[in-house]
């Protein structure tokens, strides 16, 4: 039953619109847009391509936080690009969350503290990945 979804998941995160949204948040969103809008107030075709990213790691995380999917697996494929981008998207959710009074993108903050406790080259190591040696 998990298989299908991990699978969805890793096809997900190979998209190059995924890809795209994930590198502007991460490298120029700061620069171009003020933080104090939030996300809702972003202009809409930006909106939606950090909905794509942030609603991903959001799912993502439920999966771990339920113990629907492994969190090895998870934070070994994709912990640091959670990080790094929780780290560039946060003040954003931050916003965000004071407009809506809510819990926006919880699920994506624990993953991100997760990720960020139980970096990818530990699980690595716990899993016994080994390297290449000539």
């Amino acid at each position: 039953m998990t298989v299908p979804v991990v699978l969805d998941l890793f096809r997900q995160a190979r998209r190059a619109d995924f890809i795209e949204a994930q590198r502007f948040a991460r490298e120029d969103l700061a620069q171009a847009h003020p933080v104090e809008a939030g996300i809702s107030g972003l202009p809409e075709s930006l909106r939606q391509e950090l909905f794509l990213v942030t609603w991903f790691y959001d799912d993502l995380g439920k999966l771990v936080a339920h113990g629907v999917v492994s969190e090895d697996l998870v934070l070994g494929a994709f912990g640091d690009g959670v990080t790094r981008t929780w780290k560039a998207l946060m003040p954003y959710v931050e916003a965000e969350r004071g407009l809506r009074s809510s819990t926006f993108q919880a699920y994506f903050e624990d993953l991100a503290v997760r990720a960020e406790s139980n970096p990818p080259r530990s699980v690595h190591a716990r899993l016994g990945l080994r390297q290449w040696v000539d």
